[in-house]
């Protein structure tokens, strides 16, 4: 799921929620990708290329042998462990809390993270 945050800049809810269905390929393109369609804002229902790193680690094959549901052990109320896990890593990596601009590093950091490192990279970042 971390991966997922970091490769995509989906957010917790939609990485949490994800199911089976929502794992596309697009013929066009030839690529794999996440449909999102129920989301915070309009801008929610979007298509995320699956980064080919993620598909090398077996994202694929996990999906394939997944149920409906691919994280159902957080899709629920249970939806803040992600954050709860990431502060445990965090913490036995002896990561500080608070980064050099004193920003915090939580989950909600790696929406920003991708579109800064993609800012670096693309010509349209909203793209």
């Amino acid at each position: 799921m971390i991966l997922l945050l970091a490769y995509t800049g989906a957010r917790r809810s939609e990485i949490a929620t994800l199911t089976k269905g929502q794992v596309c390929f697009d013929d066009d393109s030839i690529r794999h990708y996440l449909r999102l369609s129920d989301g915070k804002t309009d801008n929610a229902t979007r298509q995320l290329p699956l980064h080919q790193h993620l598909i090398d680690l077996g994202f694929l094959e996990f999906v394939e042998c997944s149920n409906d549901e691919l994280f159902p052990e957080v899709s629920g109320t249970n939806m803040a462990k992600i954050g709860k896990e990431l502060t445990v890593i965090r913490e036995k990596l002896a990561i500080p809390y608070l980064d050099i601009r004193k920003q915090r590093r939580i989950v909600h950091s790696f929406r920003h993270s991708v579109v800064t490192a993609a800012s670096g990279w693309m010509n349209n970042v909203a793209h």
